[in-house]
């Protein structure tokens, strides 16, 4: 009986293991589709190649360390700082993208407004 509930055990723990991985995959999947969709969007305004990089470094964190942590029990898992340093680093300059971005389209907006004065006035 003791062998049998060993084995239950051992059974439960690759499943919670096998669902964390499955779960992993599952955010890396969500988050390449919402690079894609950010490139696509930027491409206009910026040097693809530089989207890109970003995409590139994006991808190393896509995997949530606390729910993996959780499922996996008391397996030890190694030190993440440099993990959580560089998505600092990713999250700033993303927030230093949006607000490019930002002054850009007030600068376009302004330009268009520039442009309809300026076909509404009689020469």
């Amino acid at each position: 009986m003791e062998k049998i509930q060993v084995k239950v055990e051992q059974i439960a723990t690759w499943v919670g293991l096998f669902t964390a991985v499955a779960g992993a995959a599952a955010n890396y999947g969500i988050t390449e589709n919402k690079v894609a969709t950010l490139e696509q969007k930027m491409s206009e305004l910026y040097n693809v190649e530089e989207i890109r990089v970003l995409e590139r470094r994006l991808t190393t964190l896509e995997v949530s360390l606390e729910n993996v942590k959780d499922a996996m029990g008391g397996i030890e898992v190694t030190d993440t700082s440099e993990i959580q340093s560089r998505t600092s680093v990713n999250q700033s300059r993303i927030r230093a993208l949006q607000n490019q971005i930002e002054r850009i389209e007030t600068a376009i907006e302004q330009i268009r407004q520039k442009l309809d004065r300026l076909n509404s006035s009689p020469l």
